[in-house]
């Protein structure tokens, strides 16, 4: 198949720290030209890809210091590679909702005759987040995105989403097994989160997990301090690390 996955511009592909969705666009496009396909990847140039690389901005938004606000970048990234997706022939188009700013390819690619799937990597709507300052902005881009097919990362997350949108199917994450290997050492009685530290990530609740007797060690990154939430949680985990 000819295969095209739209990535968005803000962060590189494979990420070089955080980046959750890039690492699943990463392994996902990899795993699709080692099984034969004719993939395309639209990335900003300091992908790295085995895929046919098409790239309108030299390294990624978040690289080069622009901050999340830069929609009118992103959206020339959405636009350009809508173009030539109108110029070129795929069998299908696959494109990726992690962030509010690729809402536009919605109605970018609406005219679209090439088939269409998207993957929802997100909670979503994102103008219900804490602390968005988006207001009441997706319900604009509603009807354009319920005539979608929308993939669910899990279940949770499609029983969380408006039912109004387009759900196809649950398909997980993958993992690249080369990456991952079973350890043959003792387990020890503790589990590990790891991820961004956000709500909705759910670090508070390894937190209270610490708390019932099993202890627990938190992992993660984020470019603000601590939630609330984690913050009022902290005195009370003596037997939560956090790091």
């Amino acid at each position: 198949m000819k295969i095209a996955q739209i990535a968005s511009p803000w962060i590189a592909i494979p990420p070089k720290n955080y980046g959750g969705t890039e690492n699943v666009i990463y392994t996902l496009v990899e795993e699709q030209v080692a099984q034969g396909h004719e993939v395309t990847l639209f990335a900003p140039g300091d992908a790295k890809t085995s895929a046919k690389h098409i790239s309108f901005f030299p390294k990624s938004l978040l690289a080069v210091g622009e901050s999340w606000q830069a929609h009118l970048k992103a959206y020339y990234h959405f636009h350009c590679t809508v173009e030539y997706l109108k110029e070129h022939d795929f069998d299908i188009v696959h494109t990726h909702l992690s962030s509010a700013a690729d809402l536009y390819l919605f109605p970018l690619m609406a005219s679209l005759a090439t088939p269409h799937v998207t993957t929802l990597h997100s909670p979503f709507p994102f103008d219900i987040t804490p602390k968005s300052k988006l207001g009441s902005t997706d319900e604009y881009y509603m009807p354009w995105i319920a005539a979608v097919p929308m993939v669910a990362i899990s279940e949770s997350a499609q029983a969380h989403a408006p039912q109004s949108l387009n759900f196809v199917g649950v398909v997980h994450h993958g993992l690249p097994m080369n990456d991952f290997h079973p350890t043959r050492t003792r387990r020890g009685n503790f589990f590990v989160w790891l991820g961004r530290f956000a709500p909705e990530k759910g670090a508070h609740l390894a937190i209270e997990a610490g708390e019932t007797g099993r202890s627990a060690s938190c992992s993660g990154w984020d470019n603000r301090p601590l939630s609330a939430g984690i913050d009022a949680l902290l005195p009370r985990g003596d037997r939560a690390t956090i790091r």
